[in-house]
């Protein structure tokens, strides 16, 4: 990452962004991975922090005191608060990013964007609507933004499950994965044609777990092991990694 962004997300922590790179900011957070990925990072680790911060510190404060007791030539007080805080702050940004690599080495094992299983109505047919045909081009060519729109309008004039499924497709191979989470979160679908629904689940769990919400991942894991279904063994496999 670029020095220019670690210093936008550090004015960020610091309130003290200007309109110019608020704007600059929020662009970047919805369309660079990396970037928001490092500003979830930095959340987290502030709030772990936080939370543990005054009964770790009072502990390793007590234990440094006692232990002071038996030298002659005793350490300032403010030496040891320092000496404690880095203990924290080490022994947390560990968890942490032990934590987040695991989660990101089971998503990548497992994420693939979905195939267009609509192509066989597709393909070759001089029958097929303009704006089908259309959204599944730009979603295999890659062009995910602009599939967005289509099959988003598509959804609009039709009752047909796909579009909507497939956009939240197209949000998590952006990257955009909160979007994803809340696209596939309130979509209702079913498995009477397609196994949308049940697809639905498992890319709604690889997006919780994207995002750290290890939690929401498994709940959702565990409905998918609870009936047959396409994906009932890798969310099984998943599910056990997980709980280790």
């Amino acid at each position: 990452m670029s020095t220019e962004h670690e210093l936008l997300i550090e004015k960020y922590f610091e309130n003290s962004l200007t309109e110019a790179e608020k704007t600059q900011f929020e662009i970047l957070v919805n369309s660079n991975t990396e970037f928001r990925d490092a500003v979830g990072f930095e959340k987290n680790l502030k709030s772990a922090i936080h939370k543990k911060e005054r009964y770790e510190l009072k502990n390793q404060l007590k234990s440094f005191e006692k232990k002071q007791e038996t030298k002659i030539v005793a350490m300032p007080r403010w030496l040891w608060l320092a000496a404690a805080s880095v203990i924290i702050v080490g022994a947390t940004l560990w968890i942490f990013v032990f934590k987040t690599s695991s989660n990101e080495d089971l998503f990548t094992q497992n994420f693939q964007v979905y195939p267009n299983v609509i192509a066989p109505s597709v393909r070759g047919s001089s029958t097929v609507e303009g704006d089908k045909k259309l959204a599944f081009e730009l979603y295999e060519q890659e062009k995910f933004r602009e599939a967005i729109g289509v099959f988003e309008k598509i959804s609009k004039e039709t009752k047909d499950e796909y579009p909507v499924f497939y956009v939240g497709q197209c949000y998590m191979a952006l990257g955009e994965y909160q979007k994803a989470i809340s696209i596939l979160s309130g979509a209702v679908l079913t498995d009477e044609k397609f196994p949308f629904d049940t697809q639905r689940k498992w890319y709604l769990a690889l997006a919780y777990l994207k995002m750290g919400d290890k939690e929401n991942a498994k709940l959702i894991l565990e409905l998918l092991t609870n009936y047959e279904n396409i994906q009932n063994q890798k969310a099984t496999e998943l599910l056990e990694k997980l709980e280790k």
